[in-house]
């Protein structure tokens, strides 16, 4: 038996190291874990090119699209359910990456 999160231990994703803080994928997303609001930065050879921003729940449908950015940008999340998210940025159709975020 799993609960809403797909854990089988209740709380299982608070240690399942999601903390993204390096830039190799070209940005990072802080808190993860988070509750209300997300911040997102670009590496600095990203910053001066459009970019999208799109966040999908797990089942693929699409919550939340910003566009264009400025960094660091804060994503105000309190409305989305707890869960777990995908976050991707793009620019001129190219994807600078994608990252897995959990709101509780």
């Amino acid at each position: 038996v799993t609960d809403s999160l797909g854990c089988l231990e209740p709380g299982c994703y608070l240690h399942d190291n999601i903390q993204e803080i390096d830039l190799q994928q070209g940005f990072v997303i802080y808190p993860n874990p988070a509750q209300s609001r997300l911040w997102v930065s670009v590496a600095p050879e990203n910053q001066h090119a459009p970019i999208h921003l799109d966040m999908y729940d797990f089942n693929g449908r699409k919550v939340l699209s910003n566009s264009p950015l400025s960094f660091p940008h804060s994503l105000d999340i309190a409305h989305l359910p707890p869960g777990i998210y995908l976050i991707q940025l793009h620019s001129k159709g190219k994807a600078i990456g994608t990252k897995k975020v959990v709101k509780m």
